[in-house]
């Protein structure tokens, strides 16, 4: 054995040595921490949320800026260490070849006394020979790790257009209830045009026979206008044919006001009866036409938040994806380094236990390590699913809209006209809650449709009315601010009928009552309402 041998072995060995204590102190390190031997795979170098997290996954995928390394420096001594153990070994089989060629050796043979590697030396190539094997073993499973990653970041695609299914479910719920909500109110409106002409034809039925019946009129009987003109030109009760000419106009005209009267009353009758179904079926039609508002402008709420919350889940989770993208590529191109580096370490150390010979240690050198096993196969992500704003583009209140609901229906268009009420734009629905109530409330609140009235200690009467005042709900005009109930008189409760129409108690126990009135609902003995002009409080 030559003097520089012992060295050249020593050398080995602690290149060996070397990367045992690499090798088994990069395990040790990961089962201290709980990771995979080995590279930690861009599963560990990319922090996001837990798995726990991840199991329970919420409705937008939780991965913004998921992408943050960690462990990059240990990670990255242990390829570096991988590389320089393939450089030292290959320099080994050169260094071996050479001496065996020096010193014109026939063969290669480990076991003889004068070329040779130790028992130690051998021991440590198996140890490396092995702890190789175990790397390439290690590196596979790393790669299935950023696989699996990929594709469960990927079901964030598919868990948005999830999401996105159940809140077009709910929005075709809604899109429903709007389509029957104006179906409802369309009925509501042309069965209000029926009534009106029904109204219209009792009211023409009343006034045209009593304006027949008045004196000068045609169709007045000709003995009744007689009997009637005869009493204000005066009788000359001096004989009785005077007198009973008397009683028998007096007969006449009493017959004929009898059935005056009886076909007046049923005239009347009718016309009242005609008036109040209308106005009953009127007010019907006007809670339709609030529900239908109120309704679509939940359906464009729904649709509009629905596409939202998908435009940004999907740009969530496609930040996401792209930061993983290049960390999974990094990670990939360290791998096949190490893979191929171990690769070539294991053909060295075959060649030396075996086969020393140039065409073989050529070989390690030219070695083509096929790596295409551990290549990331990279899941097409799913598209986001179509979220169609266009049914909810025109919302209430909106030109085209009232023109689409309203104006272009044949109980606008034709005679008699139906005209729809206010409409309450969505924009005045969201915001009624914070703008409509007084500041300083006592006990007691009502509320029609549209309407709101409270009793408030900021305002002299003690009541504020807000809203609507298209019957007088909100009380005298006069009255800026507050109701008029008279001088000196203050609430102390009030309420809200379904007939657009308020009532309060004052402070002496007397009510008052003001809006609406067509039914006779304010009690006052007429049909006027109340509130809707000056003067009245």
């Amino acid at each position: 054995m030559s003097l520089a041998l012992p060295a050249r072995l020593a050398a080995m060995a602690a290149t060996m040595a070397a990367l045992l204590a690499l090798a088994s102190a990069a395990a040790a390190g990961c089962h201290e921490s709980g990771c995979e031997p080995y590279e930690q795979a861009a599963l560990l170098q990319v922090t996001g949320k837990s798995s726990a997290s991840h199991a329970s996954r919420a409705s937008l995928w939780p991965f913004p800026g998921l992408a943050r390394r960690e462990g990059g420096t240990v990670e990255q001594s242990r390829l570096e260490g991988v590389h320089k153990v393939h450089a030292d070994i290959e320099k080994l089989a050169l260094q071996q070849l050479a001496e065996l060629e020096a010193r014109n050796l026939s063969d290669y043979n480990l076991s003889r006394d004068d070329f040779g590697l130790t028992n130690t030396t051998l021991s440590l190539l198996n140890t490396v020979l092995t702890e190789m094997g175990s790397l390439l073993t290690e590196i596979n499973a790393s790669h299935i790790a950023d696989e699996q990653l990929l594709l469960d970041l990927a079901e964030g695609f598919v868990q948005c257009n999830v999401d996105l299914s159940v809140r077009q479910a709910m929005s075709q719920n809604l899109s429903s209830i709007v389509n029957d909500s104006s179906n409802a109110h369309d009925t509501c409106r042309s069965t209000e045009q029926t009534l009106a002409a029904e109204n219209a034809s009792a009211w023409a039925a009343y006034h045209g026979y009593g304006s027949q019946s008045q004196p000068g009129s045609e169709s007045l009987p000709q003995d009744v206008v007689d009997c009637i003109q005869n009493f204000l030109n005066g009788y000359s009760p001096q004989t009785d044919a005077h007198l009973q000419s008397m009683i028998d106009c007096a007969a006449t005209i009493q017959s004929w006001t009898a059935s005056f009267t009886q076909n007046m009353t049923g005239l009347r009758d009718a016309y009242f009866a005609s008036l109040y179904a209308l106005n009953n079926h009127s007010e019907d039609c006007r809670v339709n036409q609030s529900t239908l508002e109120s309704h679509f402008c939940e359906y464009h709420q729904q649709l509009t938040d629905s596409c939202a919350a998908t435009d940004s889940c999907f740009a969530n989770v496609n930040e996401t994806w792209h930061e993983l993208l290049d960390s999974v590529a990094a990670s990939s191109a360290r791998r096949e380094a190490s893979y191929i580096a171990a690769s070539k370490v294991i053909c060295y150390i075959q060649v030396l236990q075996s086969n020393l010979t140039h065409p073989a240690v050529q070989a390690c050198q030219d070695l083509v390590v096929d790596t295409s096993g551990i290549a990331v196969s990279e899941p097409t992500p799913a598209g986001k699913g179509a979220c169609d704003t266009s049914p909810v583009a025109e919302f209430p209140c909106e030109e085209s809209w009232v023109q689409a609901e309203y104006e272009s229906k044949t109980w606008y268009t034709q005679s008699p006209q139906i005209l729809p009420d206010t409409c309450i734009s969505c924009a005045a629905r969201t915001s009624t809650t914070t703008t409509a109530a007084p500041v300083a409330l006592l006990a007691g609140v009502g509320q029609t449709h549209t309407t709101l009235c409270a009793l408030d200690d900021g305002v002299a009467s003690k009541l504020k009315c807000v809203g609507r005042n298209d019957d007088g709900e909100v009380g005298d005009p006069d009255s800026v601010g507050h109701v008029d109930l008279g001088p000196g008189r203050v609430a102390t409760s009030v309420e809200g009928g379904r007939g657009f129409h308020f009532c309060a108690l004052d402070d002496v126990g007397e009510m008052k009552c003001w809006g609406k009135n067509t039914q006779a609902q304010l009690g006052l003995g007429d049909l006027n309402s109340k509130g809707d002009g000056t003067g009245e409080g």
